[in-house]
């Protein structure tokens, strides 16, 4: 997770971040008015910290099948909290992680126990809008 950490903290601190506008250079593309550098803005920046953070940190996927939600958490050393919105479907879900809790690991979604895999919690196959709290 260390990776992890210095990924987000390149990502916050180089220059354009604040807008979300990372700059690409493109260092042997011909300009037709030198001396300017060739020069992009990528805006999929945005796109792989929502994916490091659905994917990764959250842990939330769907199974080989495509028919459920799993949700397998990795949180980030020193984050005890973790929370978020999802949609899977049509169903618009509350995330709440709670990390280095001293209850073993659990989940409820709307209040009803989660089954633990070695693939993370299922979900239901059916779901619907609500909200999800695991410990860990």
């Amino acid at each position: 997770m260390e990776g992890v950490q210095q990924v987000l903290k390149w990502f916050t601190t180089i220059q354009g971040a604040a807008a979300g506008s990372y700059f690409e250079f493109y260092s042997k593309t011909p300009r037709p008015v030198p001396p300017l550098p060739p020069l992009g803005i990528i805006p999929w920046g945005w796109a792989e910290i929502a994916s490091l953070f659905v994917k990764y940190i959250m842990g939330a996927r769907v199974n080989e099948y495509g028919n459920r939600l799993l949700i397998k958490p990795h949180p980030i050393p020193g984050c005890d909290t973790i929370s978020g919105n999802l949609v899977y479907r049509e169903a618009k879900l509350q995330l709440r992680i709670n990390h280095g809790s001293r209850k073993r690991r659990n989940g409820t979604y709307n209040g009803q126990r989660l089954k633990w895999t070695d693939e993370g919690f299922t979900m239901p196959e059916v779901v619907k809008n609500g909200a999800i709290e695991i410990n860990i």
